[in-house]
């Protein structure tokens, strides 16, 4: 499902799965939000939330909440994750993310809040990149995660140089706020 520069547009208590890429992309446009869907085995991620304008942060104030994410990464093993936010100013919330090969939540941009999830079950194949990663950009800034419930992640190479953590602010990365979880 692609919803591209829309407003207020809601996907509401949908099942997406089976699908070559990802569940959900949202790009651009403001206030547009997935809420109590159940989307599982996808080629790419699960739900893509794109928006907000970063020279002058201007949020988009797009959501994803109370989702069930799972088994996603089918085809693209690596850098696709349950959920992905990009901009300023989204949020994912009260979400339940599992069965992820790689990293489950991918975060690059400003201001975007990830909070009361339950994540488990990822990196199942991999190590770098651990559960919640950003990289690339010391622009990104004011990020906050809080309150998720993070267990059960496997390091399928334990005792390697790279083993899994829970957050990864790589190349120069820093300004997020990691609390409560």
């Amino acid at each position: 499902m692609q919803i591209r520069d829309g407003a207020h547009n809601r996907v509401l208590g949908c099942t997406i799965d089976n699908v070559g890429r990802n569940g959900v992309n949202v790009d651009g446009g403001v206030d547009d939000g997935v809420v109590g869907c159940d989307i599982h085995h996808t080629g790419f991620g699960g739900v893509v939330l794109s928006g907000g304008d970063r020279q002058t942060l201007t949020p988009a104030g797009h959501f994803a909440e109370n989702n069930h994410i799972h088994h996603t990464s089918r085809l693209r093993r690596t850098h696709a994750g349950c959920l992905t936010l990009s901009g300023v100013g989204n949020r994912a919330s009260h979400n339940l993310l599992h069965h992820e090969p790689h990293s489950a939540v991918w975060y690059r941009g400003n201001d975007h809040l990830m909070e009361l999830s339950e994540v488990y079950w990822c990196h199942t194949a991999t190590t770098e990149g651990d559960v919640f990663y950003t990289g690339r950009d010391w622009t990104y800034r004011d990020n906050v995660i809080r309150g998720n419930y993070i267990h059960h992640i496997n390091d399928s190479l334990a005792g390697s140089p790279t083993e899994t953590n829970v957050l990864h602010l790589d190349d120069c990365v820093a300004g997020t706020i990691f609390v409560d979880n």
